[in-house]
């Protein structure tokens, strides 16, 4: 299991709080095993998809929002991303990983993903949708 750094653990903070929208981290350069913050923003979700390219490997936290007549409520999606042209040891890394990530932090929806077509927000909200049981939101806020 690697280990996740604290700048990690202050930006699952801010998105739970609702100072950021998104977050991305990878596997330190320097630190042997070790998760480090990578990006964090407040854009939509075309900008958090903008932080995975054909040659990463790295996780992103995404918050969306499921919206009904009388309530909203927030919802944790984590991507792990292994690029096409990734490496095949660093791609090994994430899942062996991912696992630890979703049992730290309140994560509703975890994808597996090498190309964006794979995180539309349509996929999403299918995903979504299929882990609230009976009751369906309306619709979801990306």
């Amino acid at each position: 299991m690697a280990t996740i750094s604290q700048e990690i653990d202050q930006a699952w903070e801010s998105l739970k709080n609702e100072s950021i929208k998104w977050f991305t981290f990878t596997f330190s350069e320097t630190e042997k095993n070790t998760l480090v913050l990578d990006q964090q923003g407040n854009g939509d979700y075309s900008e958090f998809l903008g932080n995975f390219g054909p040659s990463d490997v790295k996780f992103g936290l995404f918050r969306a929002v499921a919206v009904d007549d009388d309530s909203r409520r927030t919802k944790f999606i984590l991507v792990a991303w292994t690029g096409p042209n990734s490496h095949a040891m660093k791609r090994s890394k994430v899942a062996a990983n991912k696992t630890q990530i979703t049992q730290k932090y309140s994560i509703h929806v975890d994808v597996q993903a090498s190309d964006v077509n794979d995180i539309t927000q349509e996929e999403l909200i299918t995903r979504l949708n299929s882990s609230t049981g009976a009751h369906k939101p309306k619709e979801y806020e990306f």
